[in-house]
């Protein structure tokens, strides 16, 4: 992901966005198939494409733990 291009780093954040949108779905409604691990890992990798997007436009990358 590290040379990707702005628009694609903007269609990977988009499709993290969906895929956690989907997840929370899952954990507020107690669905079976929930997984924290999943929940967790989707929102890293949100944060670290946030990031990268960040640094590529120019501004300087937030600090995410």
């Amino acid at each position: 992901m590290a040379g990707a291009t702005p628009i694609a780093l903007a269609q990977v954040i988009r499709n993290l966005q969906a895929g956690l949108a989907r997840e929370r779905w899952r954990g507020l409604s107690r669905h079976r198939l929930y997984d924290l691990n999943r929940h967790m890992d989707l929102k890293k990798a949100l944060d670290m494409a946030r990031s990268l997007l960040a640094t590529k436009n120019g501004a300087e990358a937030p600090f995410f733990k």
